[in-house]
């Protein structure tokens, strides 16, 4: 007789580690979004130049726009791929809870606000999104890195357990 798996099952065993592709995909994905970012915002806001009727966008502001709008593409297959793989065995250790939740809010709401800016019509309320897109999105290589750190530390610490319980003999608590 056959045991059928449910997906479900699979996905609660999974342990919330990314493996080295995985990871590699998501810092590039991140890097080349905020790279992109904030050379635009540097374009736009402090590198303007002359034209025929004043001061006028740079000329590669365009581009960047491009290039962050096709990372961002590639960030939404790639965070989708951590909603279903990484999110939920990570919530389940506990451990990293408060950084794993504050990177999805602020992934949210980057989602939400890039959206924003592009389908927005209204001015102000264009600006205001303009402005909270742009913090958030330069805060967020430190919020992965204060996920990462923490990732790591706890992974010392299992480590160092485990060593502890192998010297203590197996089976006892110390």
């Amino acid at each position: 007789m056959t045991r059928h798996v449910r997906t479900s099952d699979l996905l609660y065993r999974r342990k919330a580690a990314l493996g080295s592709g995985q990871k590699k995909t998501v810092y590039a994905l991140s890097a080349l979004l905020w790279v992109s970012g904030a050379v635009w915002l540097y374009l736009k806001y402090f590198s303007q130049v002359s034209g025929e009727f004043g001061s006028e966008p740079h000329p590669a502001c365009p581009l960047w726009l491009k290039i962050h709008g096709a990372a961002a593409m590639g960030f939404l297959m790639i965070f989708g791929y951590l909603l279903i793989h990484h999110l939920p065995p990570g919530w389940r250790q506990k451990s990293q809870r408060l950084s794993g939740a504050t990177l999805l809010t602020t992934s949210s709401f980057l989602i939400l606000t890039g959206w924003g800016l592009y389908y927005l019509g209204n001015e102000v309320l264009r600006n205001w999104t303009s402005w909270i897109h742009s913090i958030l999105g330069l805060l967020f290589p430190v919020l992965i890195l204060i996920h990462v750190f923490q990732a790591k530390k706890c992974k010392l610490i299992r480590h160092d357990r485990d060593c502890a319980l192998e010297e203590g003999g197996r089976g006892r608590k110390s």
